[in-house]
Order: structure tokens, then sequence, then C-alpha cells
């Protein structure tokens, strides 16, 4: 495995690592990812995690951006293939794929919204989600265009359908989200969100 890992660019084997680690991580739980395990997950040598991260605090961190990165990636896709539609349709398409995309990898939603990365400065992870919130307002924007709101509504409203959407997210993994409480169907409650963000009679 040594032998294959010195023929890699530097770069393929970082995605090969925070690949492996990403897999370890839905697979076996926070606590199995240790760059001592990693090398031998990868396919690569027992050192080269050591090469690419400074401890483990460094590789979580890496992983979180990476995963904050598809979740991203995950929400302009919704946003592109919902451009037809109605700009409240398209916010809604929007928050539907970062529910669907967060509740499909729940490790990584917890390690990327967790208290365990809050201690150090993130600069990777910090712009993936400031990017993947300015998605969502600028359809939150489009949405709002030509309507006689006041300027700083879509800022508003934003952050509400953000703090919706991730809301009912983390009261499902928790298992907090029954259909005695009206939670059971994510969809739903984005739905209800959208619909008092643009009631029908706003356009």
């Amino acid at each position: 495995m040594a032998q294959q890992s010195g023929t890699r660019a530097s770069g393929d084997t970082r995605r090969d690592l925070l690949r492996a680690a990403g897999e370890m991580l839905e697979g076996e739980g926070l606590d199995a990812v240790t760059l001592r395990g990693l090398g031998a997950a990868a396919g690569v040598s027992r050192t080269a995690p050591y090469r690419h991260f400074s401890d483990k605090q460094e590789l979580l961190a890496s992983v979180a951006a990476e995963g904050m990165r598809a979740l991203r990636e995950t929400m302009t896709r919704a946003a592109e293939e919902a451009a037809h539609k109605r700009p409240g349709a398209r916010v809604e398409a929007v928050l539907n794929a970062y529910a669907e995309a967060a509740l499909a990898r729940p490790a990584h939603y917890r390690l990327i919204f967790g208290a365990g990365l809050s201690g150090r400065e993130h600069p990777q992870l910090i712009a993936e989600g400031s990017a993947a919130f300015e998605l969502l307002a600028e359809c939150v924007r489009e949405a709002h265009a030509g309507r006689s709101r006041e300027p700083y509504s879509a800022v508003r409203t934003t952050a509400l359908l953000w703090a919706t959407v991730h809301g009912v997210v983390d009261l499902t993994l928790s298992g907090h989200a029954s259909a005695e409480k009206g939670l059971a169907d994510p969809r739903a409650v984005v739905r209800l969100a959208v619909a008092q963000a643009w009631p029908p009679d706003a356009g």
C-alpha cells in the first residue's frame, strides 16, 4: 500500500483520505475516525494521513467542510432544476434538498453543526456554510423581487427558513419529530414555512 501512495498526486491522496474518513464517519461513528486507522481504510500508507492533517481536529474539520460542500452542491442542483418554477417553489426545492441530503448523511450533519469544531476557526467550513446560506438567500431575494416589502425582509425570511429546515432535520435525527407534533414529514414542514413566507394571495 505504501508503494501505491507514493505514485499518487498529493491532491488525489487527500481526496482519498477524505472519502475514506467520510465513510468511516457514517459507517462506524465519530470515534472510529482516527489518523492511525485512516491510511489503511484509504488504501495508502499509515503515515500518509499525517502528511495532510496535523491532528484529528484538522481532519474532522476537513471532513465537515467536504460534507458542507456536498450539501451546498445538492442545493445548487435543486435550484437549477427548479429554475423554471415560480420563485417560492424554487425556494421550497432548495430547502427540501437541504433536508434530504442532511438526513441521508446524519453523521456528517452532526459533525458540521455540532459543538466539537467550535473551539477553533476553520475557514473552509465557514466559507462553505456561508455559500450555502447565500444560495438560499439568492433564491429568497428572487422570490421577493417586485413585491412591496421592506428592504430587509429577504434577510429575515432567509434566516427564518434556514432555522426552520435546520430545526426539522435536528428534531428528526433526535427522534422528536413525531406526527402528533406535525413534524413527521420534513417536506410538509418546509411547504408550510414557504407558504407562510409567500401566501397564495401574495403571488
